[in-house]
Order: structure tokens, then C-alpha cells, then sequence
């Protein structure tokens, strides 16, 4: 190993900002405008990473109490949502067949735009948000017989079409974890690290088990190192997909000496870390 998990997390995570200003080569037309939505994913996912990376060099407390504690419970919570924003980034956006991906861009966006009509139930709001909300509603109104006039959506169970009606149903009845395995993640190291951060997130009894148990034993740093491996091995395969998403960041990455050693590290940890799991 090049370094600490931590060490290389921010290695990666530099690497990654480094990336995603590199400038396209043309200009964005509205045949490929798409890109932007793909590059706001992945600048999502970077958003996350960065707050990771703040809790990690922290403790929780050092002037309001005597607590001196990595707050793992935060970072598992975030670390879930870099993982699915990245798995959707490359079920979307990295998709090769033009017509498909074009579905299931179209399926995400109608899902943002229905999920933000719930929010706006509040009296009283501006002018120009409720201009924002007609514009909007005439998009709901544009996407939804263009989605279920494809081909695609007639392939589609009957619970995923219902679902994809309803504003939820991005996925299109795939699996996160199927996902997640297409896009290079290790599966059941993936699911086991998901099942942990899904039960922070839902306050779920262990996660209050494990804070005892690491408050108890000053042990946080340990646990937070383990999430900070996961948080590598999924920078490496976020920076091999945008690498893909972007002709001129490939060409970035390949004269980038010591970011091809970090990926070569970090992609061989994963393929070991798929073979212990699958042992």
C-alpha cells in the first residue's frame, strides 16, 4: 500500500477536483447537454467525499465537552450517499447505447422534478418560484407520455412503471447492488459496507451499539479508517468512469504518474477485498 487509507483518500480526493475542472475540449451543444447533468453527479459525489474528509481530520467535542470522538456514524451516513450518486452516475450517464441512456436520463430527471413538486406546498411562495413551478410542471407534463411511449418503458415490470409514474422509479426496478456491481464496485464488500451505513442513517440499534462500544474503547479512529478504505476504493472507480465520461480527462489521467499508481493500488485492494468476500 502506497500510504494510510487516509493518506490516499485525500490523495484521490485532490485528484478527483483536479479532474473535474478540467475544461472540455468543445463546448457543450443541446445534443450532449446531458454531459452537465452527469458532471453535477459527480461533483455531487466529490461534495460528499470533501465532508468526509472534514470529519475524518476532526473530533466531535474537543471544546464543548470532554468527548474526543471521530464521529464514524456521520461519515457512514455520507459515505451512503457518494455510493448511490455514483452507482446512478454510471447507470445513467455511462450508459453506451445512446436511445437507453436517453431513457433513463429522462426517467431521472421526471423523478427530480416530480420529487421537488412535493415541496411546494408552502403558501405564500414568490413570484418567480411559482413561474418556476409552471415551467416545471409543463416539463412533468412533456417527459411523461415521451417515457412511456418508449421501448424501454415497455419492458419495464408493472411495479417499476408505476413507480417511474410516481416519481420513483430511477432505478427502473434494477437492484442498487446489481448497480453497483456494474459499476466496478466489489459486491458483497459493497453490500456488507452499505448494510452498515444504511443502519446509521435509520438509527438502527447497532449503530448506537457500535458508538458505546467506540467511546468505550477509543476505537473511533479505527472504524472511521475502515470507511475512509471503502471511500478509496470508490474514488477509484468514480475517477476510472469520469476518465470515460470525458475524452480530455482520460488523456489527463493516463500522463498522471502517481494517480495511475494510486488507481493500480486502490483497484488491486478492491479485487481482494471481492475475493476474501466471495471465499
Amino acid at each position: 500500500m502506497t500510504a494510510t487509507p487516509t493518506d490516499d483518500f485525500s490523495k484521490l480526493l485532490g485528484k478527483l477536483g483536479t479532474l473535474i475542472n478540467i475544461p472540455p475540449k468543445s463546448m457543450l451543444t443541446r445534443e450532449n447537454g446531458w454531459k452537465n447533468h452527469g458532471q453535477l453527479m459527480v461533483i455531487k459525489a466529490y461534495c460528499h467525499l470533501q465532508s468526509i474528509a472534514l470529519l475524518a481530520e476532526s473530533t466531535a467535542g474537543e471544546k464543548s465537552s470532554q468527548i474526543s470522538h471521530i464521529d464514524h456514524g456521520s461519515i457512514a451516513v455520507i459515505a451512503r450517499a457518494a455510493y448511490e450518486t455514483f452507482v446512478l452516475f454510471n447507470f445513467i450517464f455511462l450508459e453506451e447505447d445512446p436511445e437507453l441512456r436517453q431513457f433513463r436520463h429522462q426517467v431521472w430527471r421526471l423523478s427530480g422534478l416530480m420529487s421537488r413538486m412535493k415541496l411546494n406546498r408552502v403558501p405564500g411562495l414568490p413570484s418567480e418560484r411559482l413561474e418556476q413551478i409552471k415551467i416545471e410542471t409543463n416539463e412533468i407534463a412533456r417527459l411523461q407520455p415521451i417515457i412511456e411511449g418508449s421501448r424501454y418503458f415497455t419492458m419495464l415490470s408493472k411495479q417499476a412503471k408505476k413507480n417511474v409514474r410516481q416519481g420513483d422509479g430511477v432505478r427502473l426496478g434494477a437492484a442498487l447492488i446489481d448497480l453497483a456491481e456494474q459499476a466496478g464496485l466489489p459486491r458483497k464488500y459493497v453490500a456488507d459496507m452499505y448494510t452498515h451505513f444504511c443502519n446509521s442513517s435509520h438509527a438502527n440499534a447497532i449503530s448506537a451499539f457500535q458508538l458505546s462500544e467506540t467511546l468505550k474503547d477509543g476505537t473511533s479512529p479505527i472504524v472511521a479508517r475502515g470507511m475512509i478504505g471503502f471511500c478509496c476504493i470508490l474514488l477509484t472507480q468514480m475517477i476510472f468512469a469520469y476518465a470515460k465520461f470525458f475524452d480530455e480527462v482520460q488523456d489527463y489521467v493516463v500522463t498522471d504518474t502517481e494517480l495511475v499508481d494510486l488507481l493500480t493500488v486502490w483497484a488491486t485492494l478492491g479485487e481482494a477485498f471481492s475475493a476474501m468476500y466471495e471465499d
